[in-house]
């Protein structure tokens, strides 16, 4: 069980990582703050702030948030994509 778990997070946090990456920079083009994207997809703004946290960067020990694929998919038509474009575009 160990080991299953040790290899969800190898390929779960990564993942997590990019998809924030992309939502920031995504979010960046369109010159919206984290407030209006907040806005745009219903989420409270501390959520789209964790969404694109990078605890490596960063140095804190706070985790990136885990959307659910509903919650993401309103973040990224918020941004004026599918969530299939989305995920075409994470890398």
């Amino acid at each position: 069980m160990a080991a299953r778990e040790n290899l969800k997070n190898k390929v779960r946090k990564p993942l997590v990582a990019r998809i924030g990456r992309s939502i920031r920079e995504l979010r960046q083009e369109k010159k919206l703050t984290q407030e209006n994207l907040a806005e745009l997809a219903n989420v409270h703004p501390k959520y789209i702030i964790r969404l694109e946290s990078n605890p490596k960067r960063t140095g804190k020990n706070d985790t990136p948030a885990n959307p659910s694929i509903s919650i993401l998919a309103d973040i990224v038509y918020a941004l004026g994509l599918s969530l299939e474009q989305f995920m075409g575009k994470v890398e």
